[in-house]
């Protein structure tokens, strides 16, 4: 029997951008320097429009949820994806062997 250890945090963000505050939860290795990481990966992301508030281990539920993909949205700007489990429409297919003719940008 092979023993497996966890070898990573998941940590709870709370961070500033453009003066709204956000939530992230982010998987680090478990001996990082989560707040010098975490600072250096929000200003590559986004420059000096972030400013971190605060970092910490996330909980057990916010780790359930991180683990099982039910992260906080952006409702802002999502990213497309549907959620598990979400009803989908079918999606509309042209004829066999016919394409639809090339859309023009005004």
């Amino acid at each position: 029997m092979v023993t497996l250890f966890k070898r990573s945090l998941v940590w709870a963000v709370e961070y500033q951008w453009d003066g709204r505050t956000r939530h992230w939860l982010k998987a680090l290795p478990e001996h990082a320097d989560a707040t010098a990481q975490l600072r250096a990966e929000l200003h590559e992301l986004f420059g000096e429009r972030a400013r971190l508030i605060s970092v910490r281990p996330a909980t057990a539920d916010e780790e359930l949820d991180y683990v099982r993909g039910n992260l906080p949205r952006n409702n802002f700007c999502p990213t497309g994806k549907v959620p598990l489990g979400a009803a989908r429409e079918p999606a509309l297919e042209p004829p066999t062997g016919e394409r639809p003719p090339p859309q023009r940008r005004p």
